[in-house]
């Protein structure tokens, strides 16, 4: 299950890379500069990874970990029935 999980992410990346790519050279196609879309490309990658940065590190306080510090606290053997 890794390993396919591992190849999906991969075949998400590079279906990513292929259609920015394809993007870049349509814009150059029609005419604009391509430093100025690869300016743009890279912009707009660097945003959105700023973003979900941001994101996380706000996620971070909501981390309580209940379940690790309720089975690291217990006193008994967990039952049966609680595995």
């Amino acid at each position: 299950m890794l390993a396919f999980a591992v190849g999906a992410a991969l075949l998400g990346v590079t279906a990513w890379l292929i259609l920015i790519g394809a993007l870049i050279v349509g814009a150059v196609s029609a005419g604009v500069h391509w430093l100025l879309v690869v300016a743009f490309a890279i912009a707009l990658h660097v945003g959105a990874a700023f973003f979900l940065v941001r994101s996380i590190r706000g996620m971070v306080e909501n981390l309580t970990f209940e379940g690790t510090r309720r089975t690291l606290t217990r006193r008994e053997p967990p039952k049966a029935t609680e595995v």
